[in-house]
């Protein structure tokens, strides 16, 4: 989805396109959004036109495309637990893998800088890969600590930070790529999936804690300098004073965070269910709607938002990035769609990529898309000729890629067990690591501002990340957001991080050891994506759409919104994919008898969650699937003569 963020009435959706597969990641360069589509790896869409985003390429990678980061000709794919994989995208309607590295467990999210791509590789933390020769990834480094989850990192000067799930945000200290260290950590109190860093800021989606915004001017002692409490944050951008988290309940929210301590939402969109991502630029906000695709919302006046125009895209939009004319949608099974948004009210796809499972994240840079492609790892588009994107090289196959940041000549890689890896893309058909950090469990997002990470790290918050020195990044501060932390930006001092069912949390990351919260905002359900641009917080929430915020120096406004449902609704279970346990949420208008029950894929039910009379209301069941084996399984909920079920995805 792309919206415009310039008007006075708030974000306006100009133009949609769909992928067709899970957008976990997008980045856009020279009108193309790079996609990370989960099992559709990378999709590429041409943006050039904002109303008319349409696929112009694609590049299936072999496993799920969980994150994209884009530098040059090549897109870095953070592709679960086929690592890194890297992809030329020289040519964006034919891009095609030269290179990939596995690193080691799933690749949530990438980020790279310089010649390094830092993943984050779940389980197995930070991963810095010297991408230097695409086609030849390896590692130099990595940081890994016990139970950690990296979703997501984020490189800036000397640090990666890291988005490490329930343990919040890590700094890792990378000035030495082969020696990373931890320099601070901040327990965002969530789950930290997605990180931007900015200024003296990370900016940490936090899953139901919203946007945290860590201070990290001192990388040792991060602390948080305000948040904004969405429903579900997982996906975060900063850009001057607005942060943009794509939520997960509420499609797209834009934040003001002129004064990081006290954050307030100015605009919103409600994009539909499945709002993951949000990526801000001219006067649209871009939004990756799940099974919507790609939505274009116009912002030009950012407390007045209209929907400008949509793309449906083949799969599930997970993220998405703009450059120039062109939006990158990350569409799981069917990888990188290329929208061509030129005119946001009439998006159309221009070309496409498969990117081998599910592209997750992408990020564009250059002629070259890099996008997260779950247990593809990362995967780097060429995307020179957005109607032909073709694959140049990957890293990472076989792990879970979550997300992926480029900076320099480095791909970040957020993969959902390993953490952080950092990937050298200077020659995108041969990525390497060059060095890692773990981060904690669920690795979800990742952003790269000066020497630090920030990665959201779904209930580890925001963990920041110090990659100086891409061989040896370390954690050098966290904070553990209220939910769990899907998605980041950092803009100044601040992280503003999309944490679930907590809305977006706003991190004071001036001091990146010692950060803290100072703001935040609950939007209504789930965010899930954040993006920060011209003073404004831009959320998706994955139920509500778009939200537009920004900061209120009299104050947060942390009233909640309570209401009575109308009628009986299952919502889509999350984390899905998810690794052990998952949350099923559903709503009563009414008091009644209800069954939930779990089924395989063969029909047989597994288990009954419940069977009994409850009041009317919001509810929340967790599945413990740790006796089961990994597969498709479905949930079913019977309230009176209502019936609805839907799909799971367990991978362990």
């Amino acid at each position: 989805m792309i919206f415009d963020i310039t008007g006075a009435s708030g974000p306006t959706l100009v133009g949609k396109t769909y992928t067709p597969g899970l957008v976990y990641g997008v980045r856009v360069c020279s009108g193309h959004a790079y996609v990370a589509d989960y099992e559709d790896g990378l999709r590429v869409i041409d943006v050039s036109n904002p109303s008319n985003p349409h696929e112009v390429g694609f590049y299936d990678t072999e496993s799920y495309a969980l994150g994209i980061f884009v530098s040059g000709i090549y897109a870095y794919l953070a592709s679960s637990e086929a690592g890194l994989r890297i992809i030329d995208i020289a040519d964006p309607s034919n891009p095609y893998e030269v290179g990939s590295y596995d690193t080691g467990h799933q690749a949530m999210g990438v980020f790279v800088a310089d010649i390094y791509a830092y993943v984050a590789d779940c389980y197995d933390g930070l991963r810095i890969i010297d991408v230097s020769d695409p086609s030849n990834p390896y590692e130099v480094g990595f940081y890994d600590i016990e139970d950690n989850t990296f979703y997501n990192a984020f490189v800036r000067d000397h640090y990666a930070y890291v988005a490490d799930g329930m343990e919040g945000l890590r700094i890792i200290n990378i000035v030495d790529p082969s020696s990373p260290y931890e320099q601070g950590h901040y327990d965002t109190g969530g789950l930290a999936v997605d990180v931007f860093v900015s200024g003296n800021y990370a900016y940490l989606a936090d899953g139901s804690s919203g946007l945290r915004v860590i201070n990290v001017t001192d990388p040792s002692q991060p602390y948080e300098q305000g948040f904004y409490d969405t429903r579900y944050a997982y996906r975060v951008y900063t850009d001057g004073d607005y942060t943009y988290v794509a939520d997960l309940a509420g499609g797209l929210r834009i934040i003001d965070i002129s004064h990081p301590s006290t954050p307030y939402e100015v605009g919103s969109y409600k994009t539909g269910d499945g709002a993951l991502s949000v990526f801000v630029s001219g006067d649209y906000a871009y939004v990756a709607n799940n099974e919507d695709g790609l939505r274009t919302v116009y912002v030009s006046d950012p407390s007045n938002p209209s929907e400008a125009g949509w793309y449906d895209t083949e799969d599930r939009s997970w993220d998405v990035f703009v450059s120039g004319s062109h939006a990158y949608v990350a569409d799981c099974e069917d990888g990188l769609r290329i929208i061509n948004v030129s005119n946001p009210s009439h998006p159309w796809e221009e070309g496409f990529c498969y990117t081998g499972d599910w592209a997750l994240s992408v990020f564009v840079k250059g002629d070259y898309a890099y996008v997260a492609d779950r247990s593809n790892g990362l995967r780097i588009i060429n995307v020179s000729n957005p109607s032909d994107p073709y694959e140049v090289g990957s890293y990472g196959a076989q792990l879970w890629a979550q997300s992926v940041f480029v900076d320099g000549i480095y791909a970040y890689v957020a993969f959902i067990y390993e953490g952080l890896s950092i990937i050298n893309v200077s020659d995108p058909s041969n990525p390497y690591e060059v060095g890692s950090c773990r981060t904690g469990e669920w690795a979800n997002d990742v952003f790269v501002d000066g020497s630090y990470a920030y990665v959201a790290n779904g209930y580890d918050g925001l963990r920041i990340i110090n990659v100086s020195d891409p061989t040896n990044p370390y954690e050098v501060g966290f904070y553990h957001t209220a939910d769990w932390a899907e998605d980041v930006f950092v803009s100044d001092i601040h992280a503003y991080v999309a944490d679930g069912y907590d809305g977006v949390r706003i991190i004071n990351v001036s001091e990146p050891s010692d950060p803290y919260e100072v703001g935040y905002y609950d939007t209504a359900h789930c965010a899930r994506g954040v993006f920060v641009e011209g003073g404004y917080v831009y959320l998706a929430d994955e139920w509500d759409g778009l939200y537009i915020l920004e900061f209120s120096p009299a104050g947060i406004d942390d009233r909640k919104n309570f209401y009575l449902p109308k009628s009986v609704c299952l919502s889509q279970n999350y984390p899905n994919p998810f690794n052990i346990s998952t949350k099923i949420s559903y709503s009563l208008p009414v008091t009644q008898s209800i069954r939930l029950e779990i089924f395989n894929l063969l029909g047989q039910k597994v288990v009954t969650l419940a069977d009994e009379k409850q009041s009317s209301g919001e509810k929340e069941i967790l599945w413990d699937a740790t006796d089961m084996t990994s597969g498709v399984y479905f949930y079913k909920l019977t309230a009176g003569e209502f019936t609805d079920a839907k799909k799971m995805m367990l991978l362990k």
